[in-house]
């Protein structure tokens, strides 16, 4: 019911609160002249305006400040990620073992080259084909998407290939080309090599080089590696284990087929000769300085070290392949040997040892988006938690 007039805002001792003054103009009071208070008032409006323009000039630089810092300090780099799909095979079906082998050997090479994550071959067996680029992009959580395809002649193979950025269809990198049969073992470690620098993924290995110059050899190898996978019984198996002894037979350097035909024994409970053929090939690794073969073949002497129950010895290898994946930049390895080393000392009851790798190994596969490993890194770290008694912290790392 009153009507009032705005005199001043002036600044009060002792009082933190804003402060208002009015007349009141209604009810036939007197309005009063502005005028006639100045002489009361000047000073707190002088210094009300002051304050007011020392807070917008402060605000002001603040904002400068924060803007000039901002474009001073690196922002964080993302971490390229790519689906590799199945290679199609566009020859007759007996040619699907050059497709499959060529398209994990890829996704073994781009993954194990540094700072990048590439989804797993299992998980691209789970792909559907015939979904958009974007929704199989999102199912793999991936940014890029690698399509292909091999066309397998009498005299060699007809390639295409393309990348593309999931989100906007656009495609980053495309070839088409023709290799011939002595050079398939080369295809795998150029198209590696070319996705790596179109992705502008820095590796400390020679991502060119290949497993083996024998191209029977690598065919050899290949198809052993699409039997073992495809395997419903135990004679499956044995011509798996056959296939990778023709292989070596050609190729005796060819230590990838060395380190799978260990796997394979060990795979089916054959430790010793699992052993003694990752031994082998680890002695010749060694020799040849092949770092990516020594990295596997002390992994699995590690493995099977562990299954036997001799834990001292399966530390020791598995941190010297630890060392070996850190040389080669294998961001990967990395996370999977600190897992591997983390086990060990969690089955010793050493907790806070076992603790303090479970949470490098996550730290690592956070760092390239590895969702797999990091539930398995996470799940470790409830179970070391667990067995410490600190249930609220185990709960929290299994949820």
């Amino acid at each position: 019911e009153f009507e009032t007039k705005f005199i001043s805002q002036p600044s009060l001792k002792g009082v933190r609160q804003d402060v208002k003054v009015y007349c009141i103009t209604s009810h036939d009071l007197p309005e009063t002249e502005i005028t006639k208070v100045t002489a009361k008032l000047e000073k707190d409006v002088k210094k009300l305006w002051f304050n007011q323009k020392f807070i917008i000039g402060t605000i002001g630089l603040l904002a400068i400040a924060v803007i000039v810092i901002y474009s001073l300090i690196p922002t964080e780099k993302e971490i390229p990620s790519i689906g590799i799909l199945m290679m199609e095979n566009l020859g007759i079906e007996d040619d699907n073992f050059w497709s499959r082998g060529i398209t994990e050997d890829l996704i073994i090479k781009v993954a194990g080259a540094g700072l990048i994550r590439v989804a797993p071959m299992k998980e691209i067996l789970e792909i559907d084909v015939q979904k958009s680029f974007e929704e199989i992009a999102k199912k793999l959580r991936v940014k890029y998407l690698l399509t292909s395809s091999m066309h397998k002649k009498e005299e060699g193979f007809d390639l295409r290939c393309q990348l593309i950025e999931a989100e906007s269809g656009v495609s980053t990198y495309a070839k088409k080309w023709s290799e011939s049969i002595d050079n398939s073992p080369t295809i795998v470690g150029n198209l590696a090599n070319d996705i790596l620098k179109t992705l502008k993924v820095s590796s400390k290995q020679d991502i060119t080089e290949a497993t083996t110059t024998n191209t029977e050899a690598y065919e050899f190898y290949l198809k052993a590696k699409y039997k073992n996978e495809k395997h419903e019984n135990m004679e499956d198996t044995e011509i798996a284990r056959g296939l990778l002894r023709k292989a070596i037979e050609l190729d005796d350097n060819l230590l990838a087929a060395k380190n799978y035909l260990g796997y394979i024994y060990y795979q089916t409970g054959d430790y010793d000769k699992g052993m003694e053929i990752y031994t082998s090939a680890l002695k010749q690794a060694e020799e040849l300085g092949d770092k990516y073969g020594i990295g596997n073949s002390l992994n699995g002497i590690g493995i099977i070290h562990k299954n036997r129950g001799d834990y001292d010895k399966a530390l020791d290898y598995y941190e010297r392949s630890f060392a070996i994946k850190e040389e080669i930049g294998d961001k990967r390895g990395i996370g999977f040997s600190l897992n591997n080393i983390g086990n060990i000392y969690e089955v010793r009851g050493d907790l806070d040892k076992a603790l303090d790798y479970f949470k490098r190994s996550l730290a690592i596969r956070e760092e390239i988006g590895d969702k797999r490993g990091i539930g398995a890194s996470l799940n470790n770290i409830g179970i070391v938690y667990r067995n410490k008694g600190d249930y609220d912290k185990a709960i929290d790392y299994y949820g």
